[in-house]
């Protein structure tokens, strides 16, 4: 729902938004990270079922993060693996749910001079793309520094899903991508 003073955004696209969206002409919606996973699979369900009613539904599933790290809060509803096999657990979870690609959050938060969150371990990112690419499924990066997006693109991320806040694309991230 639309945030009101004071308030987050809801992070939960549901089924009754997809019939909406469509009225408002959008004829695909990919979702980059769904705090439920059954909410998820439900979406996917209806919107393969009944095309004329709603957009084309593809998504994430929910994003995976670390414990600790960016949008490790429980409302975002994010994977939280912590070693390489849990990694590896959490695409395979996402791909039975119905995820068309997986979105990893690599990013500590210190753009800008802020004190740094845990950003997630490099095997771990490397497991969950190993395994991702093994299901047939792209990795897209949350990775908003120069450094992590070339960090990720380097273990072979497909893209990256925000632009970098502060620091300039440079032609190695550019040959990376």
């Amino acid at each position: 729902g639309p945030a009101g003073a004071g308030q987050e955004p809801d992070v939960h696209l549901g089924q009754a938004d997809l019939p909406l969206m469509l009225a408002w002409g959008f004829t695909t919606v990919f979702n980059p990270g769904h705090d439920d996973l059954g909410s998820f699979t439900k979406s996917k369900a209806l919107a393969s079922h009944d095309p004329s009613r709603m957009p084309n539904f593809f998504g994430v599933g929910r994003a995976i993060t670390i414990k600790g790290g960016h949008a490790s809060a429980p409302r975002y509803g994010t994977a939280m693996p912590e070693t390489p096999e849990e990694g590896r657990r959490t695409v395979r979870q996402m791909k039975q749910a119905g995820a068309d690609a997986i979105k990893l959050i690599y990013d500590d938060l210190s753009q800008g001079g802020r004190p740094p969150v845990p950003i997630m371990h490099v095997d771990v990112m490397r497991s969950i793309i190993d395994e991702a690419h093994g299901q047939r499924l792209k990795v897209y990066a949350h990775a908003p520094q120069l450094r992590h997006a070339k960090e990720v693109m380097r273990a072979g991320a497909d893209g990256l899903v925000h632009a970098l806040d502060v620091e300039r694309i440079d032609d190695e991230l550019l040959a990376l991508m």
